[in-house]
Protein backbone atom coordinates (compact mmCIF):
# COMPACT_ATOMS: atom_id res chain seq x y z
CA UNK A 1 0.00 0.00 0.00
CA UNK A 2 1.61 3.16 -1.16
CA UNK A 3 0.71 6.59 1.07
CA UNK A 4 0.01 9.34 -0.51
CA UNK A 5 2.55 11.81 -1.95
CA UNK A 6 1.48 14.74 0.41
CA UNK A 7 1.82 12.38 3.70
CA UNK A 8 5.28 11.53 2.90
CA UNK A 9 5.94 14.85 2.47
CA UNK A 10 4.47 16.19 5.75
CA UNK A 11 6.77 13.65 7.27
CA UNK A 12 9.87 14.60 5.91
CA UNK A 13 9.24 18.03 6.78
CA UNK A 14 8.62 16.96 10.32
CA UNK A 15 11.30 14.82 10.64
CA UNK A 16 13.87 17.67 8.90
CA UNK A 17 12.24 19.99 11.63
CA UNK A 18 12.79 17.96 14.38
CA UNK A 19 16.23 17.32 13.47
CA UNK A 20 16.91 21.01 13.65
CA UNK A 21 15.52 20.97 16.84
CA UNK A 22 17.75 18.25 17.93
CA UNK A 23 20.92 19.52 16.61
CA UNK A 24 20.73 22.94 17.83
CA UNK A 25 20.11 21.07 21.74
CA UNK A 26 23.51 19.44 20.84
CA UNK A 27 25.36 21.59 19.54
CA UNK A 28 24.07 24.36 22.75
CA UNK A 29 25.21 21.71 25.03
CA UNK A 30 28.94 21.28 23.37
CA UNK A 31 29.23 25.04 22.90
CA UNK A 32 27.85 25.71 26.47
CA UNK A 33 30.26 23.10 28.20
CA UNK A 34 27.11 21.54 29.91
CA UNK A 35 29.67 18.71 31.20
CA UNK A 36 29.78 17.91 34.94
CA UNK A 37 32.45 17.97 37.49
CA UNK A 38 31.67 15.10 39.26
CA UNK A 39 30.98 13.03 36.41
CA UNK A 40 33.69 13.98 33.11
CA UNK A 41 32.63 13.40 30.20
CA UNK A 42 28.78 13.41 31.11
CA UNK A 43 26.18 15.85 29.62
CA UNK A 44 22.07 16.28 30.12
CA UNK A 45 20.79 14.57 26.72
CA UNK A 46 18.64 17.65 25.81
CA UNK A 47 18.71 16.39 21.95
CA UNK A 48 17.20 12.87 23.28
CA UNK A 49 13.77 14.43 24.55
CA UNK A 50 13.39 15.23 20.66
CA UNK A 51 14.54 11.81 20.04
CA UNK A 52 12.07 10.03 22.42
CA UNK A 53 9.46 12.36 21.82
CA UNK A 54 9.53 11.60 17.57
CA UNK A 55 9.34 7.96 18.88
CA UNK A 56 6.11 8.11 21.24
CA UNK A 57 4.40 10.59 19.33
CA UNK A 58 5.12 9.55 15.53
CA UNK A 59 6.72 6.55 14.38
CA UNK A 60 10.45 4.49 15.02
CA UNK A 61 11.39 5.20 11.84
CA UNK A 62 11.21 8.82 11.77
CA UNK A 63 13.14 8.75 15.22
CA UNK A 64 15.50 6.61 14.28
CA UNK A 65 15.89 9.11 11.34
CA UNK A 66 16.62 12.15 13.77
CA UNK A 67 18.92 10.03 15.83
CA UNK A 68 20.83 8.50 13.29
CA UNK A 69 21.00 12.26 11.70
CA UNK A 70 21.76 13.82 14.24
CA UNK A 71 24.66 11.61 15.32
CA UNK A 72 26.34 12.02 12.01
CA UNK A 73 25.47 15.73 11.27
CA UNK A 74 27.33 16.09 15.08
CA UNK A 75 30.02 14.02 14.33
CA UNK A 76 31.20 15.62 11.06
CA UNK A 77 30.91 18.95 12.09
CA UNK A 78 32.57 18.95 15.22
CA UNK A 79 33.75 15.36 16.24
CA UNK A 80 36.24 12.74 15.56
CA UNK A 81 35.85 9.36 14.67
CA UNK A 82 36.01 7.96 18.41
CA UNK A 83 33.63 10.82 19.67
CA UNK A 84 31.17 9.49 16.66
CA UNK A 85 32.09 5.82 18.02
CA UNK A 86 30.97 6.82 21.56
CA UNK A 87 28.13 8.60 20.37
CA UNK A 88 27.00 6.09 18.14
CA UNK A 89 26.92 2.89 20.19
CA UNK A 90 25.10 5.17 22.95
CA UNK A 91 22.81 6.30 20.51
CA UNK A 92 22.12 2.76 19.22
CA UNK A 93 21.46 1.06 22.81
CA UNK A 94 19.18 4.16 24.17
CA UNK A 95 17.08 3.61 20.77
CA UNK A 96 16.40 -0.25 21.83
CA UNK A 97 15.27 1.17 25.17
CA UNK A 98 13.14 3.11 23.36
CA UNK A 99 11.40 -0.13 21.78
CA UNK A 100 11.73 -2.25 25.10
CA UNK A 101 9.64 0.88 26.85
CA UNK A 102 7.03 0.83 23.89
CA UNK A 103 7.14 -3.07 24.61
CA UNK A 104 6.35 -2.89 27.95
CA UNK A 105 3.15 -0.36 27.25
CA UNK A 106 1.84 1.75 29.77
CA UNK A 107 3.68 0.47 32.56
CA UNK A 108 6.68 2.79 31.75
CA UNK A 109 6.32 6.19 32.07
CA UNK A 110 8.45 8.82 30.26
CA UNK A 111 10.55 9.19 32.84
CA UNK A 112 11.16 5.70 33.69
CA UNK A 113 11.42 5.20 29.80
CA UNK A 114 14.40 8.38 29.46
CA UNK A 115 15.97 6.92 32.57
CA UNK A 116 16.22 3.14 30.62
CA UNK A 117 17.56 5.04 27.59
CA UNK A 118 20.01 7.54 29.40
CA UNK A 119 21.36 4.57 31.50
CA UNK A 120 21.47 2.36 27.92
CA UNK A 121 23.17 4.95 26.45
CA UNK A 122 25.84 5.20 28.80
CA UNK A 123 26.29 1.47 28.98
CA UNK A 124 26.82 1.66 24.99
CA UNK A 125 29.26 4.15 25.69
CA UNK A 126 31.23 2.53 28.35
CA UNK A 127 31.53 -0.90 25.91
CA UNK A 128 33.24 1.50 23.51
CA UNK A 129 35.60 2.78 26.44
CA UNK A 130 36.12 -0.87 27.61
CA UNK A 131 37.67 -1.79 23.89
CA UNK A 132 39.51 1.63 23.55
CA UNK A 133 40.81 0.95 27.40
CA UNK A 134 40.44 -1.97 28.92
CA UNK A 135 37.57 -3.35 30.98
CA UNK A 136 39.34 -1.68 34.34
CA UNK A 137 38.72 1.95 33.20
CA UNK A 138 35.12 0.96 32.23
CA UNK A 139 33.93 -1.33 34.83
CA UNK A 140 34.90 1.59 37.40
CA UNK A 141 33.11 4.16 35.85
CA UNK A 142 30.36 2.49 34.95
CA UNK A 143 28.58 2.60 38.47
CA UNK A 144 28.75 6.75 38.00
CA UNK A 145 27.90 6.57 34.47
CA UNK A 146 24.81 5.11 35.33
CA UNK A 147 23.81 6.94 38.33
CA UNK A 148 24.12 9.84 35.82
CA UNK A 149 22.23 8.17 33.51
CA UNK A 150 19.03 7.98 36.33
CA UNK A 151 19.54 11.73 37.32
CA UNK A 152 19.68 12.98 34.37
CA UNK A 153 17.28 10.36 32.52
CA UNK A 154 14.46 11.97 35.30
CA UNK A 155 14.98 15.71 33.88
CA UNK A 156 15.34 14.28 30.33
CA UNK A 157 11.80 12.72 30.85
CA UNK A 158 10.20 15.79 33.09
CA UNK A 159 11.14 17.43 29.82
CA UNK A 160 9.55 15.16 27.54
CA UNK A 161 6.35 15.13 29.77
CA UNK A 162 6.17 18.94 29.05
CA UNK A 163 6.75 18.80 25.92
CA UNK A 164 4.63 15.97 24.92
CA UNK A 165 1.23 17.72 26.90
CA UNK A 166 2.26 21.49 25.55
CA UNK A 167 3.37 20.89 22.07
CA UNK A 168 2.08 17.80 20.87
CA UNK A 169 -1.09 19.86 18.72
CA UNK A 170 1.71 22.71 17.29
CA UNK A 171 3.78 20.02 15.61
CA UNK A 172 2.38 19.27 12.38
CA UNK A 173 0.82 15.77 11.74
Amino acid sequence: MRMPLQVKTAGIARCGLLLAAALILSYIESVLGMHFAFLPGMKLGLANVITAFVFFEFSKGEALAVSLGRVIIMGILFGSPISFLYSFCGAFLSFLGLILARAIGKGISYVGSSVLCACLHNLGQSIVATGFFGIDVASFYLPYLLLGGAIFGTVTGILLNFISKKYQKVIFR
